[in-house]
């Protein structure tokens, strides 16, 4: 499309009308989409929205990687709503989980972002052939109806998972509105209605934590008993992994799922370690989101946010510094 405006509102037009439905961006775009993030959610629409990341604010570093984009992923739109936000740390994982963000945008109805950056856009590799019997496309079957009739296509489930209605394959009468609304569409302001929808929707983020698997929530690599936890999400897992081969008896825990933050499995691996968080923006964000939805506070944080992504050896830097006993270790090895 023209631009990121109309490019996340033909998306939307198109999961209504029951493509699978995606778009991407990055910077300044993601701005722009903001609106139409909150549309999706109250619509119960699923979007698959590709972040690929890099140095703000505004324009930035525009041909520069970063991951400062987290907690706006997390939180961009205004209400509350459930979304899905999954980073990948490798091409592997983005080839693969290009295909699980459509399938969950699908199957749950909710605006989910495939949260990845400028670094990962820019890397070539070799990876296996893809086993097509491992490739499991999963959509959900329409409700038809063989005769015209009104339809509650937001009928007040158990779950939370809205009735899936398509037009051109249902005779079925309903509205799909950007207002709150009653099972059928109408827009309603009943206090009690509107918890009652309120509700519904929120109870897909204990759907979601309870189906997706262990695995595309968080990854842990390294002895399971070890006493140190480097704990990092997105394109520093290969340099993570390659520093642990000069870095024996640490352990890494990789962030996968990042929304709905999966706490009970982050709180199960690094119950009783000490932890040194590695990323590329200034806060520390992954560190404040843990510590958020956990109570587990960070032993350190090292930070790089010069628009250059995370080296193995900076990894390896930042543990000895991290031994040594500092709370915040700043990388900048490209300076």
């Amino acid at each position: 499309m023209e631009d990121e405006l109309a490019s996340i509102a033909a998306a939307a037009g198109a999961a209504m009308a029951g493509a699978r439905a995606a778009t991407a961006t990055s910077g300044p775009g993601l701005s722009l989409m903001a609106e139409t993030i909150s549309m999706l959610g109250m619509a119960e629409l699923g979007v698959v929205l590709t972040i690929w990341a890099r140095a703000g604010p505004s324009t930035g570093l525009a041909t520069r990687t970063a991951q400062q984009d987290l907690f706006y992923s997390l939180f961009i739109g205004h209400g509350e709503f459930p979304k899905i936000v999954l980073a990948s740390g490798d091409i592997e994982e983005a080839f693969y989980d290009a295909i699980k963000t459509a399938n969950w945008a699908d199957k749950y109805q909710v605006p989910v972002i495939h949260l990845v950056d400028k670094d990962l856009s820019n890397t070539f590799v070799m990876m296996p052939l893809p086993d097509p019997y491992s490739v499991r496309i999963e959509r959900p079957r329409p409700v038809v109806f063989q005769e015209e009739k009104n339809a509650n296509r937001y009928e007040l489930t158990e779950d939370g998972l809205p009735v899936r209605l398509l037009p051109g394959v249902s005779k079925a009468v309903y509205h799909v509105v950007s207002l709150e609304h009653d099972p059928e569409g109408d827009p309603d302001e009943d206090a009690e209605m509107v918890k009652k929808m309120y509700d519904k929707r929120m109870r897909k983020i204990d759907l979601m934590l309870k189906e997706i698997p262990e695995e595309d929530k968080v990854r842990w690599y390294g002895p399971r008993d070890a006493e140190v936890a480097i704990v990092s999400w997105g394109t520093t897992k290969p340099q993570i992994l390659a520093a642990l081969e000069e870095l024996p008896g640490v352990g890494f825990l990789q962030l996968r799922l990042l929304a709905p933050f999966p706490a009970e499995e982050v709180k199960r691996y690094l119950a009783g370690k000490k932890t040194l968080f590695i990323e590329g923006n200034y806060m520390g964000q992954s560190a404040l989101l843990v510590r958020m939805y956990t109570g587990i506070e960070a032993d350190a944080v090292a930070v790089k946010y010069n628009g250059r992504p995370v080296t193995a050896d900076e990894v390896v830097e930042a543990f000895k510094r991290f031994k040594a006993g500092e709370k915040r270790i700043e990388l900048d090895w490209d300076l």
